[in-house]
Order: C-alpha cells, then structure tokens, then sequence
C-alpha cells in the first residue's frame, strides 16, 4: 500500500511539474507571438514586477540548478558510495564558486516563488482587492524565507 502511495505521488509530482514547465514555455511562446512588433515606448515596470517579467528566465535557471543539485546530491547519496552526508554536503560548500552559484540559485528561486506565490492565489480566486496587499506580503516573506533560509546553510558550511 505504501508503495504504491510513493507511486502515485511521484506520478503526481513529475506530471504536474513537466505540464507547469511546458505551459510556462508555451505561455511566453504566445506573448512574444501576440506583439511580434515592439512597442514604441515600453514602461513594462509601471504594471509589472521584474520578477512577473522573468518567470521563464528564473524559471530555467532554477530548473539547471535543479540538475545540478539532483547530480550534486540525490546521486551521490542514492546511487554512488557517500554514506555520510555531513562529509558531502561539507566538501561541497568549501567551494566558493559552488557557495555562490548555490546562493545565486536560491536568490532567483526566491523571486520566482514570490511572483509565482501571489499569482497562484489569483488563479485560486483568492487574491482579491480586499486580500490583495495581504497576498502579495505574505508572497514576498514566503519567498525570503525560503530563499534567506536554504542560501544560510550554504554560507554556514562555507564559513565554517
């Protein structure tokens, strides 16, 4: 039964996270398909954020991080002969250009979830004027969280 959970949310998570990529990518498709003559003037800040802009940008940077961090880790731990983690993740980060490249990463995934937080509750119906400043701070702390969160360990095993 158990297994079969593990299955399943697998099955869940790769379908769902392979179909948000491939409209991501069809949805900048059609933008830049709409207006293929440029604007005279363009002032995209005055109704966008830089990272509603970027989506797709961060998006596939994030994703190549995610490639190396899958072959940085998940391999060597499931796959390869590392039984202590402390000891990989310690080599690692004693690197300064994998410390950086790692804070850099969580940076941009920070301003992909703050945009990507804020226009999911627009999709759930959720973010409306009433709600709306609300959404967009707890979008930004969510974003820093995470990105402030996961760049300290990086730089802790880098001082350490």
């Amino acid at each position: 039964m158990a297994v079969s959970g593990v299955f399943l949310v697998v099955f869940l998570l790769v379908h769902l996270t392979v179909n948000h990529i491939i409209m991501g990518i069809v949805l900048e498709l059609k933008n830049a398909a709409a207006r293929p003559i440029k604007y005279a003037k363009n002032n995209a800040g005055a109704n966008s954020t830089w990272a509603s802009r970027n989506m797709i940008v961060t998006g596939v940077m994030i994703l190549a991080f995610l490639v190396l961090h899958i072959i940085n880790y998940f391999v060597p731990f499931k796959f390869g002969e590392v039984h202590d983690h402390y000891e990989l993740v310690t080599a690692l980060f004693e690197n300064p250009v994998y410390t950086i490249v790692y804070v850099i990463a969580f940076i941009l995934l920070g301003m992909h979830l703050s945009h990507g937080f804020q226009s999911s509750m627009t999709t759930l119906g959720l973010r409306s004027a009433g709600y709306k400043k609300f959404f967009i701070t707890l979008g930004i702390i969510f974003s820093y969280l995470i990105a402030i969160g996961f760049s300290a360990i990086a730089v802790y095993f880098f001082l350490k």
